[in-house]
């Protein structure tokens, strides 16, 4: 009698340890994988605001790529305002000169224009070097050696098309590169 006690209670001990053992691996298995999803969560929805911001940039390089001959065209203007004003100077220092009066000679240049203009050529420069440094931050190597390409130009507007096009099909295909660190 006593041996089927003793029997009886080893397999109960071994069946409560058994239980035991199978919930404490329940939880651990569980909560690793439920950690490991939150992770695989979190990359996840990081890499998609990546790839949104990504998008962004391509949008704004393709509207500057467009905007070069607007840039272009405004320079010409300034250039030709520059002159106005070489013209008007001389005009108001001598009117009768120019048989003109002090009034016309002023008015041979639009300042408010040539302000305007100034000042969109000054946004369209600022994006530009806003957007290649973004560039090189959220693209790949590829974009980045573009970018530092663009970066050293004195007059972006007049840089060769097929840089910009190939800066632009740089960015399409590095749009979901990833560098996995290790």
């Amino acid at each position: 009698m006593r041996q089927e006690f003793n029997i009886v209670m080893v397999n109960s001990v071994t069946t409560l340890l058994g239980v035991i053992l199978g919930a404490v691996i329940t939880w651990y298995l569980t909560s690793s994988s439920s950690k490991d999803l939150w992770l695989l969560g979190n990359i996840n929805k990081q890499q998609n605001e990546i790839v949104q911001k990504r998008l962004e940039l391509i949008e704004q390089a393709s509207i500057l790529l467009n905007s070069t001959q607007t840039i272009e065209d405004i320079n010409r203007y300034l250039l030709a305002q520059a002159q106005f004003a070489t013209e008007a100077s001389k005009c108001a220092i001598e009117p009768e000169k120019y048989e003109m009066t002090l009034i016309q000679c002023k008015q041979l240049m639009d300042i408010d224009e040539a302000f305007k203009q100034s000042k969109l050529k000054t946004d369209m420069t600022a994006k530009f070097g806003w957007l290649v440094q973004m560039s090189g931050i959220y693209f790949g190597p590829k974009t980045s050696q573009y970018a530092a390409n663009l970066s050293k130009l004195p007059k972006w507007w007049e840089a060769d098309i097929t840089l910009f096009k190939g800066f632009i099909d740089t960015m399409k295909e590095e749009m979901y590169y990833f560098k996995m660190e290790s």
